[in-house]
């Protein structure tokens, strides 16, 4: 487990449970429940998470582990144990309550969402996880769920309609091209963080240079496109446009990156990892005949993006 501090006899805990892709609405519906029960009795706010392949390990995340845990740290916790899966997947659910949650976290209260899963196989639901907390001389709080309007992208004449709040319906909405959607249930605009690479630099050679951004392997790769984005660097919040792809007009790659354009910003990022908010899909990406065909496509992306009012 990624902590040092031996919670165990020594400070009680209440422990958020869950997966936490994302960290959207609803997981932080789950945070705040385990601060509210853990201030009844002066303990700590844990949240119990995983690295590593989950049952659910072929799907692609929302955020990178160590993206989740600062989020689930800004969300309200005192610290987040992020496990290795491997380590833990046979422990039957008995074992897990007992010994990790109970033995080695304190937890008094265990807090899930609706549908939460745990021990070998997921064998375990939230009735069992209350029942073995019970045994143990604590209990558990089990959320409903967490529901909220996505009303599509600007000019969607399909209307809103109300959902339970999930990773999956973000990812959804990201392989869609609905970024807007995506931040309604997460509560605020889907950012991919990750280093900046060295490129080719014709982006400056065309009068748009651009930060470049690759996406490692089991990372979710939104629809292949144009955004509206933006960004913060240091105090300050540029507006730009980004694009995802395989860049076909000038290299037709088999990596999908992101390259972005900051308005106003001309430094050197290279190595430093930066946020780039997405907040709107304006086109697909194509391949054009020309590299002067490009720079006039992107110079009317960044004439809509810098027009564009979320």
């Amino acid at each position: 487990m990624e902590h040092e501090k031996p919670y165990g006899g020594i400070t009680p805990s209440a422990v958020a449970l869950g997966n936490f892709d994302g960290v959207h609405i609803g997981h932080r519906a789950i945070i705040d429940a385990a601060k509210r029960e853990a201030e009844k009795f002066g303990g700590l706010t844990l949240a119990w998470t995983f690295y590593g392949r989950t049952k659910s390990g072929t799907t692609p995340l929302l955020t990178t582990p160590e993206y989740k845990c600062e989020l689930l740290r800004d969300a309200g916790c005192d610290d987040v144990v992020c496990a290795d899966f491997d380590m833990y997947r046979d422990y039957p659910p008995e074992r897990f309550v007992r010994e990790v949650l109970v033995g080695e976290l304190g937890c008094r209260v265990a807090v899930c969402g609706f549908n939460y899963r745990f021990g070998k196989g997921g064998a375990g639901d939230a009735s069992l996880l209350a029942a073995l907390m019970e045994e143990c001389g604590g209990r558990a709080v089990m959320l409903p769920p967490v529901t909220t309007k996505l009303c599509g992208e600007p000019g969607d004449d399909d209307g809103c309609r109300e959902v339970i709040v999930s990773s999956s319906l973000i990812r959804a909405a990201l392989a869609e091209g609905r970024p807007r959607d995506a931040a309604a249930m997460l509560g605020r605009p889907y950012a991919v963080r990750l280093p900046v690479e060295q490129g080719r630099r014709l982006g400056r050679h065309i009068g748009f240079p651009t930060i470049n951004q690759r996406f490692p392997e089991g990372m979710i790769e939104p629809r292949r496109g144009v955004y509206v984005c933006s960004c913060a660097i240091g105090d300050k919040v540029y507006r730009g446009v980004a694009n995802i792809g395989v860049r076909p007009t000038v290299e037709n790659s088999e990596t999908v990156t992101m390259e972005t354009h900051l308005f106003g910003f001309d430094g050197d990022l290279y190595g430093v990892e930066v946020e780039v908010s997405l907040l709107h899909f304006l086109r697909p990406e194509r391949k054009f005949d020309s590299v002067e065909q490009l720079r006039e496509a992107i110079e009317r992306d960044a004439q809509l993006a810098a027009e564009y009012e979320p």
